[in-house]
């Protein structure tokens, strides 16, 4: 499934990002310090080793569910898709993931939520690049929409 370039600006903006991943029964999450979109497609996610559980559960081949949402209008999509890779972050992942706590930490200060509030939100500290194939896009932005598959159409 290939994103439409809204999605991929929505991706790749000023977003929360949330990644569930599975294990047998068990489901782990992680924030995700930063995503972009690869020319072919793919999402790339930077998840710190501080969310271990989830870090230690996704796995190539694997399914990941990631859920972006603008804090300032809670527009949100989520992106399934399977797991073509995961690999230590390289010096220019990292900086990207610096840039994108920076820039959050100023959106969510002008939103009103503390520094402080948001201490352990964005760790940078051993980021691992997940990345993945998109297979399924759904609206999550609350109202009657949410829930809604984006068609390939739609993406």
């Amino acid at each position: 499934m290939q994103l439409t370039s809204d999605i991929v600006r929505h991706v790749e903006g000023q977003v929360m990002i949330i990644a569930a991943v599975r294990r047998g029964d068990a489901t782990a999450i992680a924030r995700s310090a930063g995503a972009r979109c690869s020319d072919n497609g793919d999402v790339e996610l930077l998840i710190s080793r501080q969310w271990s559980t989830a870090v230690d559960a996704v796995e190539t081949g694997g399914m990941i569910a990631a859920t972006f949402t603008a804090p300032a209008d809670y527009r949100s999509y989520q992106i399934k898709g399977q797991v073509i890779s995961v690999a230590p972050a390289g010096p220019q992942d990292e900086a990207r993931a610096s840039l994108y706590v920076d820039t959050m930490l100023m959106v969510m200060t002008g939103l009103g939520v503390s520094r402080e509030q948001l201490s352990q939100t964005f760790p940078l500290a051993g980021l691992v690049c997940v990345r993945y194939r998109p297979q399924a896009v759904f609206v999550q932005t609350p109202g009657p929409k949410a829930g809604s598959a984006v068609t390939d159409s739609e993406t």
